[in-house]
């Protein structure tokens, strides 16, 4: 998933950036940047080029992979300062494919995600239609067994507020899809650079059937749950910065790279009764277990972890929490109040 290639493309890659001015003292800067990447870059082939005995060492060589091309694009992002262009929008730069059975976002594609201008992303808000709600049924420990991930992260400026950004996947699916893909891509343009981004919902789900009615109906709809995610992130090279003024391109994430979204579909596997409970703590900052809870949507999870955040003390009680009104004069809503003060038991302002 790291490197599908015999060698490592980095080094190419770097090699194509030319530093205009080298003996200003910006242009000095920036070809010490430069002679890092390549030693960076270095330290990526030789471990790709390690053999790995077992799995275990096969996943530390992952790690240390990601550690590195993180620390990577720490090095290149300033040798194109400059030359980025604005982040890709809807209609300029940014498509998404229609509505998988008129549900579900089917396929997203961004050709220059940068730090310049990147429009506003945001948490999952959309109204739940009757297939979402049938398959959210289903619970993990009292929690949602699935949650809507995004296409486009919303730190790269993905909405939560359409359907086509949106697709069920399960919290294993979702961290995966963040450790794997989103986290490489959001840490690259962080540190300024130009990223090529596509990810693909994979659909094709056979249905399964019970004697249960319930899960039957879960069932019938999780025909429209994705099997997989495919991503593909580039790191670009802009023609005014390359040597044959010319854009290139190097894989980030490569092409193909999934994300299973696998689940049980045994009856023995459905938790209906959400008997099984987990404490959750509001000050823990885990927006996704917090939005777990029955009744909290993502948008009112990421508001309690602000709120938590922006207060710096402890809530002495849920009624204080509903009551809150942050520094920038931001308060929760009068149904959201209504949803704090009616928590669950399972559920506690803090840890002790």
């Amino acid at each position: 998933m790291i490197n599908p290639d015999p060698k490592s493309p980095f080094i190419v890659w770097i090699n194509t950036i030319t530093i205009a001015d080298p003996s200003s003292p910006s242009g000095q800067k920036k070809a010490q940047k430069k002679d890092q990447a390549l030693k960076k870059a270095r330290e990526i082939e030789a471990e790709e080029a390690k053999n790995a005995p077992n799995e275990k060492a096969e996943e530390e060589k992952v790690k240390t992979i990601r550690k590195l091309l993180d620390e990577l694009t720490a090095l290149t992002g300033p040798l194109f300062a400059g030359e980025k262009p604005n982040c890709s929008m809807e209609g300029k730069g940014l498509v998404f494919g229609g509505l998988r059975s008129s549900l579900y976002g089917s396929t997203m594609e961004a050709q220059t995600l940068t730090n310049i201008k990147m429009p506003a992303g945001s948490v999952p808000s959309v109204s739940h239609h009757a297939s979402y709600a049938t398959i959210n049924q289903r619970r993990n420990q009292g929690g949602s067994y699935y949650i809507l991930g995004h296409l486009l992260n919303h730190n790269l400026g993905g909405t939560g507020k359409d359907w086509k950004n949106l697709t069920p996947l399960t919290r294993d699916a979702n961290s995966a899809h963040e450790r794997i893909a989103e986290s490489r891509v959001k840490n690259a343009v962080d540190a300024g650079n130009i990223v090529h981004y596509k990810v693909e919902a994979v659909y094709g789900r056979p249905k399964a059937n019970s004697k249960d009615a319930t899960i039957r109906d879960i069932k019938a709809e999780e025909v429209h749950v994705p099997l997989k995610l495919v991503c593909e992130a580039n790191l670009i090279t802009p023609a005014g910065v390359s040597s044959d003024n010319k854009e290139s391109k190097t894989p980030l994430v490569p092409a193909g790279t999934v994300i299973d979204n696998e689940m049980g579909q045994n009856d023995a596997d459905y938790d209906l009764t959400g008997l099984k409970r987990e404490t959750v703590y509001l000050d823990s900052g885990d927006v996704d277990k917090i939005a777990g809870i029955d009744g909290v949507n993502r948008q009112l999870a990421q508001k309690i972890v602000d709120a938590t955040e922006d207060k710096e003390t402890r809530f002495g009680s849920f009624d204080a929490l509903a009551g809150y009104v942050f520094t920038d004069g931001r308060q929760f809503t009068e149904l959201q109040q209504k949803t704090i003060r009616s928590l669950p038991d399972h559920v506690k302002l803090f840890q002790n």
